[in-house]
C-alpha cells in the first residue's frame, strides 16, 4: 500500500507539472483578474454542468439555449483559453482514471445479477 500510495503521490505531482495544467492555472489566474467575466465564467460552467448531470433534459436545444445566453462570455479570448486549458487537463484526468482502473474488478453486490457474472 506504501508503493501505491507514493507513486500516487508522484502521479499528483507530475499533473501539477504537466505543460496542460500549469496552462489551465495561468488561464484561471489570468480570468480571475477580471472578477464580472470570472462571476459569468462560472455560472456558465455551473448551469452547464446541471444540464449535463439532468436526465430530463432536450440536450441539444438546452446546450444551444445555454450557449447563446453566454455568447458574449463565451466569445471572450480569456474565457476560451481558460474553457480549452480546463478541458485539456480534463481529458488528461480521465485518461488516468481509465489507465488506473483497467482490469481492476470489483464485485458490486446486486440482487439482478446472478452469482455466474461475477468475474472477480
Amino acid at each position: 500500500m506504501n508503493n501505491i500510495m507514493y507513486q500516487t503521490r508522484m502521479l499528483n505531482r507530475e499533473i501539477r507539472h504537466s505543460n496542460e495544467y500549469n496552462k489551465y492555472i495561468g488561464s484561471l489566474s489570468r480570468l480571475k483578474e477580471n472578477p464580472e467575466l470570472f462571476s459569468k465564467t462560472k455560472e456558465f460552467m455551473k448551469r452547464n454542468f446541471q444540464l449535463q448531470c439532468n436526465a430530463d433534459y432536450n440536450t441539444l436545444q438546452d446546450v444551444r439555449n445555454l450557449r447563446g445566453e453566454f455568447n458574449e462570455v463565451l466569445s471572450n479570448p480569456l474565457v476560451i483559453e481558460f474553457l480549452s486549458a480546463e478541458q485539456n487537463v480534463s481529458r488528461i484526468l480521465r485518461k488516468i482514471e481509465d489507465e488506473v482502473f483497467e482490469g481492476i474488478e470489483i464485485a458490486i453486490f446486486d440482487d439482478d445479477i446472478s452469482d455466474d457474472e461475477y468475474n472477480v
